[in-house]
């Protein structure tokens, strides 16, 4: 019978037990009958043994039948039973399990069944890795972007622990330290920037032994010991890095899992195995970016190598025309020599000449003819004089001889004859009369009007004018110049002409010796050179102005004669 705290039985049951009754009846039943027909139709001979055998295996057949209708009735009942459990009474399968009947079989289907609820857990983590390695690996083909192949890592990564908060660094290599790639969470993101790693020292750790970090509890964790942030939620995390090629390309950060449990040693062994699978495409990317930067570098070093052969160019021909300007010095110094023998001899003649004048002087009458000629001819060999000694003056500039210089009459005479030279173009003159006289080398001064006035010319080869003005310098005339007058009492003058003028680049070297825009073999470039000498050496000082299509203005402040001021150096400046 059925136990009476499981109520009647099914109709299922009942229907097995009338089937097993039944085999039961025909088992023994039918084998006893056929035995008697065949003993009464004389073919079989029942004796006393024989009819006991024959009992004897008909009762133990039956005994084995019934042992099987109990077992599967037991089975049947324990089914019943585990039913009423799962169906919520609890109470039915404890009471059944105090009876005694088939505990054994319980307690082993139980435990089967947490195993196989277990396996089928692990089986679905399984699949879900499986699943997401096909994914990633979907997704990674074709991809040489290394920071959207570790976004893409850590998305799946979370899928697969389970985790709500993750985030995933690069190496910074500007900084050494860790840049954010991807942060997913419901917090705020980490810093997008770590230049030092120190700030990092569980990053850190991770990076430098190149193995996960798993912490179940993070205040307990004697790697960590650190207090838990409420915003991580449970005290465990992961860090792990992401390794191709042997070496550390990313570092995910992974926390605060769904279930609220700690991350398991299987947890690390599926992430593992994840950024395993994606090592290759993560190797690619950053082989691609090593290349790109490589290549980058390389264009860096072209860039410089090609600056460093137009500055090899430039050096070489800056050389070219130092060399030429050289052979040129050398050839103006030969020709100095020269010059400065033959003005010697040259003035030796004119000495001799005006002393034959002299001597006739006194033998002819005033009122004469030959008077008058022979005072021509003494007033051309004083010319003559002045001019070889301009000569020598220039071939021994730094030995000049400073006396009182009345500008003003110097400005007249060298006007007059530079305006018979070229009468193309106008001399103005605007001449302060109460100016006192300079102290300077007249031939050498001379020698810079005589400069100043070739430079006019060539920059007005059609005509123009030329404007020359002298008077005290006003404090406006010094405004804007890098010079200042130690001296109250100097003297300006003002050369302006209406020529081509210079643009800024060709003023700024105006002065430097050899320095012409002339093509070659039409000027030396000593021109303003020895302007900017002279004006220097008496302890003056230039200030040129210039602009294309404007004209130049050469503003020359000098020392009157009691002004004794020491020898500045040069200055220009843009207008």
């Amino acid at each position: 019978m059925s136990p009476p705290f499981l109520g009647r039985p099914t109709a299922k049951s009942r229907e097995l037990r009338e089937r097993l009754t039944l085999i039961e009846v025909l088992v023994v039943g039918l084998p006893f009958l056929i035995v008697l027909y065949l003993h009464y139709e004389g073919r079989v001979s029942l004796a006393g043994w024989n009819i006991l055998f024959f009992l004897f295996i008909l009762l133990t057949v039956l005994a084995g039948l019934v042992l099987l209708r109990q077992f599967f009735e037991g089975v049947s009942e324990f089914v019943r039973t585990v039913k009423a459990a799962a169906s919520g009474n609890v109470e039915l399968l404890d009471r059944f399990r105090r009876t005694g009947e088939l505990s054994g079989a319980a307690e082993a289907l139980t435990s089967m069944a947490h195993r196989m609820e277990s396996t089928n857990i692990e089986l679905s983590r399984k699949v879900k890795s499986l699943s997401v390695m096909r994914e990633m690996l979907h997704m990674a083909n074709g991809s040489l972007d290394l920071d959207a192949l570790l976004s893409k890592l850590l998305g799946q990564a979370m899928i697969l622990s389970g985790s709500e908060m993750g985030s995933v660094f690069t190496l910074d290599q500007r900084s050494s330290g860790f840049r954010l790639v991807r942060f997913h969470g419901p917090c705020e993101a980490p810093p997008a920037q770590i230049e030092d790693r120190a700030l990092a020292p569980i990053m850190s750790r991770v990076l430098s032994e190149k193995k996960a970090l798993r912490v179940a509890d993070i205040e307990n964790d004697p790697r960590v010991l650190r207090e838990n942030n409420p915003k991580y939620g449970h005290p465990s995390f992961i860090c792990l890095p992401v390794l191709a090629d042997g070496e550390t390309v990313g570092i995910i950060n992974l926390a605060r899992k769904e279930n609220l449990a700690a991350f398991d040693e299987e947890d690390e062994n599926l992430l593992f195995l994840v950024c395993s699978e994606m090592g290759f495409a993560l190797q690619n990317a950053f082989l691609s970016r090593k290349i790109e930067s490589l290549e980058q570098g390389l264009g860096v070093r072209n860039g410089e190598l090609a600056q460093e052969r137009a500055w090899r160019r430039l050096a070489e021909e800056e050389k070219r025309k130092l060399s030429t300007q050289l052979a040129m010095a050398q050839k103006v110094q030969a020709m100095g020599t020269l010059a400065g023998g033959v003005a010697h001899d040259f003035n030796n003649l004119l000495m001799a000449i005006q002393g034959n004048v002299s001597l006739m002087l006194l033998d002819v009458k005033p009122e004469g003819k030959e008077f008058v000629r022979l005072k021509n001819i003494e007033r051309q060999i004083a010319s003559g004089s002045k001019l070889t000694g301009r000569l020598l003056g220039y071939l021994r500039k730094n030995r000049s001889e400073s006396t009182a210089v009345d500008l003003n009459r110097l400005l007249l005479e060298t006007s007059e004859t530079f305006g018979r030279t070229r009468k193309d173009i106008s001399v103005i003159l605007e001449l302060a009369g109460d100016i006192p006289f300079v102290s300077a080398d007249p031939s050498q001064l001379e020698q810079v009007l005589w400069n100043l006035y070739a430079n006019a010319s060539d920059a007005m080869s059609a005509g123009g004018k030329v404007h020359i003005e002298t008077r005290r310098p006003k404090p406006r005339d010094l405004e804007g110049k890098d010079f200042s007058l130690n001296c109250e009492d100097f003297i300006l003058l003002r050369f302006r002409d209406t020529g081509s003028g210079m643009d800024e680049e060709t003023r700024k070297r105006a002065f430097e010796p050899f320095f012409t825009t002339k093509s070659e073999g039409k000027g030396t470039g000593l021109g303003l050179s020895s302007v900017k000498d002279i004006v220097s050496q008496h302890g003056g000082f230039i200030h040129l102005t210039s602009a294309p299509e404007q004209g130049a203005l050469f503003e020359i402040f000098l020392p009157s004669n009691g002004c004794a001021a020491p020898p500045p150096d040069l200055e220009t400046s843009a207008s």
